[in-house]
């Protein structure tokens, strides 16, 4: 796993496994055609599933402003994105990537950048417990709307928030929580539920 810091936005980044290994290449200084190559070679999967997998992935990289397109004519014929034939190193935002062994080396990172590390959300007050050691008074307030919450995310994102916690109340009281999780992943935040599971089953 390698976690990234685009200096730029103060965004954090993950990437795991096969995205931390194209990432190494790019600032290995391979081209698109070698990172395609070197893939093919270590996985067995059809060219044309993986050229479109890597594809998507340099798409999420330009969305992220991690990666950025050349102007000019001299195109990677090869690929209708317009990777430069020669490198793509000098085209990648400035960041800090680095292996990280410590949650403090993160914490510290962010500090020192004034990034909003951690956001906490708390969804709704209702809960299906009385737990006597429980701060909330009542349990009547059934929280944000899901677009208030996607909008919090996003402002989150904005100032470079690396994980969310998402507390209640139960949080598996609301219907949309599944798509309030979904919507924080979108957005590459490691995602912490405070919840007692008691809602939790097969289904859900």
């Amino acid at each position: 796993m390698i976690y990234i810091l685009n200096s730029k936005n103060s965004a954090f980044y993950t990437l795991h496994a096969l995205g931390a290994d194209i990432w190494q290449y790019i600032y290995k200084d391979y081209s698109y055609d070698m990172i395609l190559k070197s893939l093919y070679r270590e996985y067995e999967v059809e060219k044309s599933v993986l050229k479109a997998d890597l594809d998507s992935f340099f798409n999420q990289l330009y969305a992220n402003e991690l990666l950025f397109k050349e102007d000019g004519e001299q195109r990677d014929r090869n690929s209708n994105l317009g990777f430069a034939e020669d490198s793509l190193v000098n085209n990648a935002a400035e960041v800090f990537d680095f292996e990280v062994d410590t949650y403090d080396n993160i914490f510290s990172l962010a500090v020192n950048n004034n990034t909003l590390m951690c956001l906490t959300i708390e969804l709704l007050d209702k809960c299906n417990w009385r737990c006597s050691h429980c701060y909330i008074p009542d349990h009547i307030n059934s929280g944000f709307s899901t677009k208030e919450v996607f909008s919090i995310l996003d402002q989150a994102h904005e100032m470079g928030t690396f994980e969310v916690i998402l507390t209640g109340g139960e949080i598996f009281l609301r219907d949309d929580i599944f798509d309030i999780i979904i919507k924080a992943r979108s957005l590459h935040m490691r995602v912490y539920l405070f919840t007692n599971v008691s809602l939790l089953d097969e289904v859900k």
